[in-house]
């Protein structure tokens, strides 16, 4: 009898010092979305021939939805003998566009520190409608200075660039560089255009 206690104890203290080993379960993975980034196209467009001289694209540090409007701040020093214009993205405060302007001078582009040649951009075979006008934004531009959208259009309008970035449906930024100012070279002087994602 003595035999048959001490193995129902052996089996008691046996099954209550089995742990218990919770079930686990897979984790749930879950699809991480990542933002497409955000890009910035600028066009150079020369201010008298209308000629399509290279470009730049620039990846934001953020990816920062917006609106249609491309959002953009200006830093500008008037030029009484040495200015400035610098262009950032407003929300991501990345810069765009940084350039000196010197009266009766050239100032220089300090930021893009280089482009794209134009030969380096693919030409779609049909040239792109010219956007409304309502969907062009003007960048600091000087009032006494025409804007001639449709020959910049022209310039633009056949590039594979243009047509990727135009499915976005943003708004077309237009900026006039005046590097050099005064008694003002015009031949110096260029459009960029900004296309946004």
């Amino acid at each position: 009898m003595k035999n048959l206690i001490y193995i129902i104890l052996s089996l008691c203290c046996l099954a209550c010092s089995k742990k218990q080993i919770p079930e686990t379960k897979e984790p749930v993975k879950q699809a991480i979305v990542v933002p497409p980034t955000t890009k910035i196209q600028l066009l150079i467009v020369d201010y008298t021939t209308f000629n399509f001289e290279g470009g730049k694209e620039i990846n934001l540090t953020k990816s920062v939805p917006t609106d249609d409007s491309i959002p953009i701040s200006v830093n500008y020093k008037a030029p009484l003998d040495f200015g400035n214009i610098q262009i950032f993205h407003k929300l991501s405060n990345d810069l765009l566009f940084d350039g000196s302007i010197i009266w009766m001078r050239k100032g220089t582009i300090k930021f893009p520190t280089a482009f794209d040649t134009s030969t380096t951009f693919v030409r779609v075979n049909s040239a792109l409608p010219e956007p409304d006008s309502s969907r062009f934004q003007i960048i600091h531009y000087d009032k006494f200075q025409s804007i001639q959208t449709t020959e910049i259009w022209q310039a633009i309008g056949k590039l594979k660039v243009t047509e990727d970035y135009l499915q976005f449906n943003k708004h077309i930024g237009l900026f006039l560089y005046t590097p050099s100012v005064g008694i003002g070279n015009p031949l110096e002087w260029d459009w960029f255009v900004f296309l946004s994602n």
